[in-house]
């Protein structure tokens, strides 16, 4: 802490003169006569000899001897010399001990196999922690090959890790689940793509409401401005979902079916399916347009409905 102090030229004068003053002028004196260049005056009372030692200081510099050292609290004090010891065991020669080589051979020996084994094992436990993309990329780092693009490594991870959950259920009757899994990923992807379409249909008809009703402010231009990075955020959810529904419903779902033996046809989309509800529902009506279009499927339905009121035959003129 002194030695900063010191250090400093604008703080040396004033502190170290109290670092002196704290000392009684027996302790002075016995430093002054300690000090080569400096004579001792003992007819000097200890304010003077104070101003004779900064003085002193001031020309020569200040004492850095190790004998005597500046300290805030008490003034000027002894340094004890520490004794270093050496931590070091003495030579086996020197202990006069008789050594064992066959001892520490073996001791050796040990310490060598033990190191050896733990690094197998870190090397075996690292060795599992690689995946396939991992070995991949190694490779193509080995052969010289250009990292791939993300049209490229999104499909293929994607398809990892879709596998990853679909392999979870892997044992005896769970092959249903995972034929299951292979359609529903799909299904999960294309709902959540249309719920951005959803969601920016009602964003634009606000920003078309807020378009008419602008008049030039700044708060609806901020509005205007907010709803259109909406709806651009929902465009760049739309494509990225829209891709893997489309890696997922051509790629995965095939892969999934393969490996189960599962087939369950063709993949039906959510419009589709909508239209084919509606027209199962047309067709299940007794309407003209059906007994025009379809006169098969019309008496189809026709008898069934009769059959559900109690009718055996159907009555002349229907």
């Amino acid at each position: 802490m002194l030695e900063k102090l010191i250090d400093n030229e604008q703080a040396k004068i004033k502190p170290y003169r109290s670092t002196l003053e704290a000392r009684t002028l027996k302790d002075l004196q016995e430093a002054v006569g300690s000090t080569k260049d400096m004579k001792l005056d003992k007819r000097l009372k200890k304010s003077k000899l104070i101003d004779y030692m900064m003085q002193y200081f001031e020309e020569n510099g200040y004492p850095t001897n190790k004998d005597w050292k500046p300290d805030p609290t008490m003034g000027l004090s002894e340094v004890k010399e520490e004794v270093k010891i050496d931590p070091r065991p003495l030579h086996p020669i020197l202990q006069n001990e008789k050594r064992d080589f066959r001892k520490e051979e073996e001791e050796e020996l040990a310490r060598n196999l033990e190191e050896k084994r733990k690094t197998e094992e870190y090397v075996a436990r690292k060795s599992e922690q690689i995946t396939v993309e991992q070995l991949d990329a190694i490779a193509r780092a080995f052969q010289g090959q250009p990292k791939p693009t993300y049209d490229e490594a999104f499909p293929a991870k994607l398809i990892a890790t879709c596998m990853t959950l679909v392999n979870l259920f892997d044992d005896g009757e769970d092959v249903i689940i995972q034929a299951k899994l292979g359609d529903q990923i799909c299904r999960m992807f294309e709902k959540m793509r249309d719920n951005c379409v959803t969601a920016a249909d009602k964003l634009k008809a606000e920003l078309r409401t807020e378009t008419r009703a602008d008049l030039g402010t700044e708060i609806n231009q901020n509005k205007i401005d907010d709803l259109e990075e909406k709806i651009a955020r929902l465009r760049n959810q739309w494509l990225i979902l829209n891709n893997a529904f489309a890696v997922c419903v051509n790629h995965l779902r095939p892969k999934v079916l393969g490996q189960t033996g599962i087939n369950f046809g063709k993949y039906t989309t959510l419009q589709e399916m909508a239209n084919l509800n509606k027209k199962k529902a047309s067709n299940q009506r007794l309407t003209i347009a059906n007994l025009v279009n379809d006169r098969e499927n019309f008496d189809y339905h026709l008898h069934h409905r009769h059959e559900e009121i109690g009718l055996v035959e159907i009555p002349d003129g229907l």
